[in-house]
């Protein structure tokens, strides 16, 4: 009676089956009781398996459910705790009070140049002494356009003789009508080159020689765009509106460039135009996944003149070696200043991939189903400006062929060819091969230089959009759908 009564008053085992309460009380009375060894482990496999049975089914299928998403979101909150142990705590006043920006650092960098780091490299002696460029005046008529507002600067080495001439050649003599300076900008060439420069710029005058920096790989991928800047600001006989700096395998629209670009932000003063913009660049922000930073993609940005100034003021504080575009960054980071950016999209500016032209065409146009936003591809549409990666001689002319003074050509209409045959019958390894061969000729498409920036690098500011805490621009959620203001 007294058991009885014992298990009327526990629910737990009042509601189970009389099997589950023979086998607890065989249980007790086992503790009381054992029975003999020879029946011990058969009778304690029997008890084990009961019970685990009996466990199983208090567990009722809506609390295993009920389980799942509570375990999940712990294992997720613990993870983030051990990979991100920085991360401000979840609560409603955190989602409803935000925190502020985050206080962008400066990335410690120390490019490596043929396996010496720059700060070694830098304290090495030079191979040549730094004599001063000689005077090598026009054997010709002075510059064209002595109020060019804008200057249109190539950066080279002083071996580069053949490629300057394929530019002074190409876009720089197709567009000569427009207000533009177009010059050649090199380090210092020691003795040896001295004489060959000379002559070179006697006939063409468009030479720019930084005294002070010895040419080589430290100069070229570190320095040199803001010993330019110096020299401008010290030696130029005349102060430019905008100044573009490009590589020199990029074919550049200029008449494209001086219509959307250009002329939009320079008063109506025909005789002397004025920027009617400040502290603006004009190019393509890219994210350096490496190093964790925003900034303009070096194949060719165009800065105001105060910009030149800001960033070698800001040369002179800090004393930045980083690679030469990614310097940029770091001194408006140090210097924590900020810059408008006109971003142009990935059909105005890209890298030229021959794999993206029409097959069985000697062509630089490309294919109809292409992706004109993506950071690679050949030549699409009417709004192409800046084509880059023209290394050899064949892409640049194949290049050039689609413009002319008016801008780039209209593109001409493509009929897909027909489906190639099936290959013939291949053993494994052939087949192999032949699949490689098919997979380097297929254009992979990357998506837009702009689009690749993550989006916590964004924030909405006064009515703008700030990058990396550097860099305002007007479009932002248009142009990345992961960014929301």
């Amino acid at each position: 009676m007294l058991l009885s009564g014992w298990i009327d008053a526990t629910p737990e085992i009042s509601s189970l089956s009389h099997r589950h309460f023979a086998v607890v009380l065989s249980l007790l009375l086992h503790q009381i009781n054992p029975p003999p060894a020879s029946r011990r482990v058969g009778f304690s496999k029997l008890a084990f398996r009961s019970a685990f049975q009996m466990a199983a089914r208090r567990f009722s299928q809506r609390r295993i459910l009920l389980a799942v998403p509570v375990l999940t979101f712990l294992s997720v909150a613990v993870a983030l705790l051990v990979l991100k142990p920085d991360l401000p705590p979840l609560s409603l006043d955190h989602i409803l009070h935000p925190p502020p920006p985050p206080a962008w650092e400066v990335p410690d960098v120390d490019p490596i140049i043929h396996g010496v780091h720059a700060s070694d490299y830098e304290k090495t002696e030079h191979p040549y002494s730094l004599t001063p460029f000689p005077d090598s005046p026009l054997d010709r008529s002075p510059p064209k356009d002595k109020n060019a507002p804008w200057l249109a600067a190539v950066i080279c080495t002083p071996w580069d003789v053949e490629r300057r001439m394929l530019i002074r050649s190409s876009w720089m003599r197709i567009y000569k009508e427009l207000p533009f300076d177009g010059r050649f900008v090199l380090s210092n060439p020691g003795p040896q080159w001295m004489e060959t420069i000379k002559l070179e710029n006697s006939t063409f005058g468009d030479l720019i020689v930084l005294d002070a920096l010895r040419e080589d790989d430290f100069t070229a991928n570190t320095v040199k765009t803001l010993g330019f800047y110096h020299w401008l600001l010290e030696k130029s006989p005349k102060q430019y509106q905008f100044v573009s700096k490009m590589d020199t395998d990029l074919w550049l629209n200029a008449r494209g460039f001086w219509d959307r670009f250009l002329s939009p932000r320079l008063t109506n003063d025909t005789s002397h135009p004025i920027a009617t913009v400040n502290n603006t660049i004009i190019g393509q922000l890219y994210y350096s996944p490496p190093h964790k930073v925003v900034f303009p993609h070096g194949s060719m940005y165009t800065v105001t003149w105060d910009m030149v100034e800001l960033l070698a003021g800001l040369q002179d504080t800090h004393h930045v070696i980083a690679g030469e575009d990614m310097a940029m960054a770091m001194l408006m980071l140090k210097g924590r200043e900020t810059a408008t950016v006109v971003n142009m999209k990935g059909s105005e500016k890209f890298d030229f991939d021959e794999r993206d032209t029409r097959p069985g065409e000697d062509t630089a146009w490309a294919v109809g189903d292409t992706i004109p936003s993506a950071a690679e591809h050949a030549l699409y549409g009417d709004e192409v400006i800046a084509v880059h990666q023209l290394k050899s001689d064949e892409a640049w002319l194949k290049v050039a062929d689609c413009f002319d003074e008016n801008g780039i050509k209209e593109m001409p209409e493509w009929t897909p060819p027909p489906p190639p045959p099936p290959p013939p019958p291949m053993n494994e390894e052939e087949t192999r091969k032949w699949q490689q061969e098919a997979d380097k000729k297929k254009m992979k498409y990357n998506k837009s230089r702009f689009d690749a920036i993550p989006a916590e690098y964004w924030e909405f500011k006064d009515g703008t959009w700030l990058c990396n805490g550097i860099w305002k621009t007007q479009v932002g959620v248009e142009k990345n759908p992961e960014i929301q203001a």
